[in-house]
C-alpha cells in the first residue's frame, strides 16, 4: 500500500504546482505554499 500512496500523493503535488502555476504563481512559491500546508499539517507528508 505505501508505494501505491506515495505515487498519489505524488501526482497530487504536481497537480498542485500545475494549477498554481496556471493562476499565476512561479513553481517557487507554489512549492513554498505546499511546503507550508505541510508544515500545517493540513496535507500529508511523504512516508507515511
Amino acid at each position: 500500500m505505501e508505494p501505491l500512496f506515495l505515487k498519489i500523493e505524488e501526482e497530487a503535488e504536481v497537480r498542485m504546482i500545475g494549477a498554481a502555476i496556471r493562476a499565476g504563481w512561479s513553481a517557487e512559491d507554489a512549492v513554498a505554499a505546499i511546503d507550508e500546508l505541510r508544515r500545517n499539517e493540513l496535507l500529508p507528508r511523504g512516508g507515511h
